[in-house]
């Protein structure tokens, strides 16, 4: 018990530590263990995303005995850092078809698959069934969470669809606004960017920065209009 406990503590170790050389350690060390468990498995898989190698990392994942929720949740975050969006999106599918119960992390990495698909259908599945149930169960909703669909909608140009995530958000912070003011600023909503400009100037001196880019967002707006109108910008 006491060597399992030191090797699939230098797994993990090596595994967390990233870089080709590390996992190669991490490898050898599992590679030589009589027992393993589903965490050993786990730190494996997630050192393999860390270095970048997809390929071994699922096919670690096709080999696991057993997986659990971090088991999925790490390689659905996996392939979408790694600019697998579609196979993460598969995974997810795969994931709720075995009936494993998937936890917000799973959920923030399938919407933001979806967000760089442009993809908007399971992104409202999961604010529509997956939200209420959070709700019902008085389970926290993380801000994470939101921001993830948030980033589905704007990203789909359901601008007003987001804004309605953002007046239900218990609690906002600056990577909505990164969000939405980019989203503003292709879309044209100056008038909704003056609004969200008008909620910050009470939410203190961290937001100046980005109230300086919705100002900038809005002036850009302005001037489109003019030009299209045929109005000289000297007369503002």
């Amino acid at each position: 018990m006491c060597l399992f406990r030191v090797q699939t503590n230098l797994v993990n170790l090596y595994s967390t530590i990233g870089g080709g050389y590390h996992i190669n350690d991490a490898r050898k060390v599992f590679d030589e263990m009589i027992e393993k468990n589903v965490v050993t498995w786990n730190s494996l898989l997630f050192g393999y995303f860390r270095t970048g190698n997809i390929d071994e990392a699922l096919r670690n994942f096709d080999e696991m005995p057993d997986k659990n929720v971090v088991s999925w949740t790490t390689v659905i975050a996996g392939c979408t850092q790694n600019g697998r969006c579609q196979q993460a999106v598969a995974l997810f599918h795969l994931m709720h078809r075995r009936n494993v119960e998937f936890d917000q992390v799973a959920l923030v990495a399938v919407l933001s698959a979806r967000a760089e698909l442009g993809a908007l259908d399971l992104g409202k599945w999961i604010h529509s069934s997956v939200v209420e149930s959070l709700q019902f169960r008085n389970e926290l909703v993380l801000v994470s969470f939101y921001n993830a669909l948030i980033h589905v909608y704007a990203s789909c140009g359901e601008i007003e669809e987001a804004y309605r995530v953002f007046k239900g958000m218990p609690k906002r912070n600056s990577i909505f606004l990164d969000q939405y003011n980019h989203r503003f600023c292709k879309t044209r909503y100056a008038h909704e960017a003056l609004a969200i400009f008008q909620q910050m100037e009470s939410w203190g001196e961290m937001m100046l920065g980005r109230m300086r880019n919705i100002l900038g967002c809005c002036l850009l707006a302005v001037v489109l209009v003019m030009s299209i109108r045929g109005t000289n910008t000297s007369d503002v």
